[in-house]
């Protein structure tokens, strides 16, 4: 497991389950800055759709500190690319789009149902007309 740095900048995120698709899925993670953001991006530049999915993985493992995830016996599974380019499709999409690119919060979890500070991220999101990737940029500016 990688190794967590203790500032305060670890996210949580909750995936609702999908029918006949996939489980629930809880997970921490270190959100990417739009530094990073932005050299994963120009490192893309010209590479194949497999190259950009391996990529995606890799980033997302990079950022991973901990996940719900399990195999058919109930043990948990590491948080690896491999692992993270066999989850289906839909899953993979919307754990890339909250980790490596910011566009996407997660569902609301049924374990934490008093999320103020993401409530308060949707809100003042939709207030100024940025980005949720766009504030957390200067939340994590003014740490």
């Amino acid at each position: 497991m990688p190794t967590r740095i203790h500032d305060g900048l670890t996210e949580t995120a909750y995936l609702t389950p999908v029918p006949r698709l996939t489980g629930e899925l809880r997970f921490s993670f270190r959100p990417m800055p739009i530094d990073s953001l932005h050299r994963f991006l120009d490192g893309l530049r010209g590479r194949s759709l497999l190259a950009l999915g391996k990529a995606e993985a890799e980033a997302v493992a990079a950022r991973l500190g901990e996940w719900s995830l399990m195999d058919d016996d109930g043990n948990p599974l590491p948080i690896t690319a491999d692992i993270i380019r066999s989850l289906h499709p839909s899953l993979f999409r919307r754990v890339k789009e909250i980790v490596v690119y910011g566009t996407e919060g997660g569902d609301p979890d049924p374990l934490m149902p008093h999320d103020a500070d993401f409530a308060e991220l949707i809100a003042d999101a939709a207030a100024s007309g940025t980005t949720m990737a766009e504030l957390r940029e200067e939340r994590d500016a003014k740490n």
